[in-house]
């Protein structure tokens, strides 16, 4: 699954990278222009799940160079707009670090966006 073009969506990014230890790497991406079903053409196919109670498209990237060691989930947070949740570990130096962890790590910071979202709502 594709990065979305920041100029292409008005899409920001935040992203954390571990300066000591496992070489962990997180980004979240605003997509205003965007929802989720852009991304179900996906290349690289997807699995559908819940984050944070919201709808979410999880995936390789299209783009990773140790696609099993990342992940991508786009998460529909509202018509239209979508989040975009990243996590790669591409050293590999994280203990048993496969696909499968990668997009746990990715559900959990998606999870933390969304709650921060809800917060930033009421």
């Amino acid at each position: 699954m594709r990065n979305p073009d920041p100029e292409e969506f008005g899409a920001t990014s935040c992203a954390w990278v571990n300066g000591v230890g496992p070489s962990n790497t997180w980004s979240i991406r605003t997509i205003p222009g965007q929802g989720t079903e852009y991304y179900l053409g996906a290349s690289t196919g997807y699995e559908m799940i819940k984050v944070g109670g919201f709808t979410a498209l999880q995936s390789a990237p299209d783009n990773a160079p140790r696609p099993d060691r990342a992940c991508i989930i786009h998460i529909d947070v509202a018509a239209g707009q979508s989040l975009a949740v990243t996590y790669d570990n591409l050293p590999g130096d994280l203990p048993g670090i496969n696909q499968q962890v990668a997009c746990q790590q990715a559900a959990k910071v998606g999870e933390m966006a969304v709650a921060n979202l809800r917060k930033l709502a009421h």
